[in-house]
């Protein structure tokens, strides 16, 4: 028995800042729906509880940087018999990062292909079918981050945390990668929102070596133009199936005396 309001709606993060996350659904714009959330792992009836009407809502007065945790019910009389869904997750984001930063993987926990695991303030922007976690499958020992999809049409994405200067045009981007098959390609852009893939900007391609090697392999460089956008952010090329090995990640300003790129 699903009670006589019906299954509430599926809630998808649609915004998040560092103090709020904006919630949104599919359904009518004159249904109730009960939310109750809290940090992770609160019981029940003692969390904060909201009554809304529509199909979104933002919840503010959130800590920067934190997981939390709501149930969601469908309320359309006083009937305590209407079921909660949940419990569902979100988290806020982290501040923006000043000036360089780099990341190797090395000390995040290992994850699988239904464990998604990364560093945190990255972001994994996973279109359905695919998966994305750490992996001691390394580029450079011990860990690298690996993308897998046989999906060729929805998007597989690895987002950096937001910054604070991508934007001025004096950064670049410069990492290790690889396929596991021949003929792959890894697409380098910049996106405005990481939880909506349709802000990703394509700024270069890059055909995927399916070797490694850390003495002879030269690093991927990619220059990061002026723009308003404020993460920088790897997507799987979706040539077929594959996976796609990144590995020591450095954002760091451009050189007083830049070497050649894309020289043949």
């Amino acid at each position: 028995y699903i009670g006589p309001c019906g299954i509430a709606p599926i809630p998808s993060v649609t915004q998040a800042t560092t103090n709020s996350v904006t919630l949104s659904w599919e359904g009518s714009s004159t249904e109730t729906n009960e939310i109750e959330w809290g940090p992770v792992g609160f019981v029940q009836g003692t969390g904060t509880l909201v009554q809304t009407t529509g199909t979104s809502l933002v919840i503010s007065g959130l800590a920067e940087n934190t997981h939390y945790e709501y149930y969601i019910r469908r309320t359309c009389s006083a009937d305590s018999t209407v079921i909660w869904l949940g419990k569902h997750k979100f988290k806020t984001a982290c501040n923006a990062f000043v000036g360089e930063f780099s990341q190797n993987f090395s000390s995040v926990t290992t994850g699988s292909t239904t464990v998604l695991t990364l560093p945190d303030c990255w972001s994994f922007y996973d279109g359905g079918s695919g998966y994305g976690f750490v992996g001691t499958t390394a580029l450079a020992t011990p860990k690298s981050f690996q993308m897998y999809t046989s999906d060729l049409l929805n998007p597989y994405i690895l987002i950096s945390p937001e910054t604070q200067n991508l934007g001025n045009g004096n950064y670049r981007v410069r990492f290790n990668a690889r396929s596991g098959t021949a003929n792959q390609k890894l697409i380098i852009g910049t996106m405005s929102n990481p939880l909506d893939a349709s802000t990703f900007t394509p700024l270069q391609i890059i055909d995927l070596p399916t070797t490694y090697n850390a003495a002879t392999t030269p690093y991927f460089v990619v220059y990061l133009p002026e723009g308003t956008n404020d993460y920088f952010a790897f997507k799987h090329g979706q040539v077929a199936s594959s996976t796609i090995y990144i590995d020591d990640v450095f954002y760091e300003e451009n050189p007083a005396c830049a070497p050649p790129v894309g020289l043949n």
